[in-house]
């Protein structure tokens, strides 16, 4: 009864007023401070059940109606963005992104002092880009973030613009943006989601055989700061599915750039004597030298993939629609240029290629991939062509030889060990024989 009370009194005597002022809230730093902190105590004492508690709906509407506006308009200072993300992080990235793109879209149109404020922020953007360099980073990354602290989406904006323009800004941006708080970090991430998936631009060109430059640059943009900064990865991962089950395969680009830049893996076309060398050794020495970027420099980027591809077992999406896409580029109602069909396909195929290779030379997605579907489920639920369904069935497969030879595998006695995976390959031949016409076994074996 006595926290019952105590939530009504928050209600009505905290909650209730708060929408009146709006962002005027910004004329008192102490209470808006205060506010916050009465935030984040009650988000962390209520954050197991965050989306369904009473309170936890009217918080978000207040933060997108009265606090981040009034962050807006406040003088630059990073105490209040690092108390505003104190409560936030413990949102869903989709509620987060919500509330930015409200904040972003709506709020700066609603009232005039907003609308001052944003004309300044885009003036004195457009002033530090112009003299923005790799030799003056450090001072005008400093500039970039303290606008970024009180009006990121503003300033981020014209960061995009400009990186889609002149490609040679990407480095200088990134190394600039290392003073940017966590919030301003995570408003980037819904800003390079927004800019991607703009409907007004085309991603492939209309009289050319090759994707758009805009969009080619943003997806090394995004594998540059991905890399670099610890931004949560869920939201982006996400859009790449959503585009994936629109058969939109050109956002597959987005998915190459943030694998080879956070974890080193690269398809190359050309590859040096040394690197096929590295190919016939261990894991080892395939991450040493099998690759243009040594794996041990992307140790910690390459653990954050991880952990995101393992959240809420995205991995499995991206392998299956990865692999989709090749039959929906050549066979798809969308007419292409037959010169872009074949480069969207042969991305797609590098893609899906170096996504297996992650997800095989680590150990905790390996784990994961010990966990798909049989080869039948994944040709008849999920439409995989077959070179594609072994493809990812080959560490399950491995598993289950090692788990059917036992302690009975020794190197004096081979064995034990090729009595198991006659077994293995038994078991999945007949399988694989019923899934394919009586005619098709009579040039080829189901064992080949």
């Amino acid at each position: 009864q006595w926290y019952q009370r105590r939530v009504r009194d928050l209600n009505d005597l905290v909650l209730t007023p708060l929408f009146r002022l709006g962002p005027y809230l910004s004329y008192s730093p102490v209470l808006f401070t205060k506010i916050l902190r009465l935030f984040s105590l009650y988000i962390k004492q209520n954050k197991a059940d965050i989306c369904s508690h009473s309170l936890a709906g009217q918080i978000m509407t207040i933060t997108s109606d009265v606090i981040l506006p009034s962050l807006s308009m406040m003088n630059f200072n990073y105490n209040f963005t690092a108390l505003i993300w104190d409560y936030m992080q413990h949102f869903p990235y989709h509620i987060r992104y919500r509330l930015y793109a409200k904040w972003k879209n709506v709020s700066y149109a609603k009232n005039p002092l907003m609308m001052v404020t944003k004309a300044e922020t885009i003036h004195t953007s457009r002033y530090i880009l112009k003299r923005l360099t790799k030799e003056n980073v450090k001072p005008f990354g400093r500039q970039i973030g303290r606008v970024a602290h009180c009006n990121p989406a503003v300033i981020f904006d014209q960061i995009l613009f400009q990186i889609q323009r002149y490609d040679n800004l990407i480095l200088p941006i990134v190394n600039a943006l290392k003073y940017l708080g966590l919030l301003s970090l995570d408003v980037l991430s819904y800003c390079i989601i927004e800019a991607l998936s703009d409907p007004e631009k085309s991603k492939q060109k209309e009289e050319d055989t090759n994707i758009s430059w805009w969009f080619q640059v943003l997806a090394t943009f995004c594998g540059h700061i991905y890399k670099k900064y610890n931004i949560e990865l869920s939201g982006l991962l996400q859009y790449i599915v959503n585009q994936l089950k629109a058969n939109k395969s050109t956002d597959l680009l987005i998915l190459k750039e943030v694998i080879q830049r956070m974890s080193g893996i690269e398809i190359s076309e050309e590859v040096t004597e040394s690197q096929l060398e590295a190919v016939c050794g261990g894991p080892v020495l395939l991450a040493e030298a099998g690759f243009f970027t040594p794996i041990r420099h992307t140790e910690r980027s390459n653990q954050r993939l991880q952990e995101s591809l393992g959240l809420n077992d995205i991995w499995l999406p991206l392998c299956v629609l990865a692999s989709q896409q090749r039959h929906s580029i050549v066979f798809g109602n969308e007419e292409r240029h037959i010169k872009l069909t074949a480069r969207l396909y042969d991305q797609c195929q590098d893609t899906f290629t170096q996504l297996g290779q992650f997800l095989t030379t680590n150990p905790t997605n390996n784990q994961s991939l010990k966990t798909l579907p049989s080869f039948e489920e994944l040709s008849t639920m999920y439409h995989l062509q077959a070179d594609s369904a072994f493809f990812l069935l080959r560490t399950k497969l491995s598993d289950q030889i090692m788990v059917e030879c036992g302690n009975n595998r020794s190197p004096e006695d081979p064995q034990p060990y090729i009595d198991a995976s006659e077994k293995v390959i038994s078991q999945l031949s007949d399988q694989v024989k019923l899934l394919y016409p009586p005619k098709v076994w009579d040039k080829i074996s189901p064992r080949l």
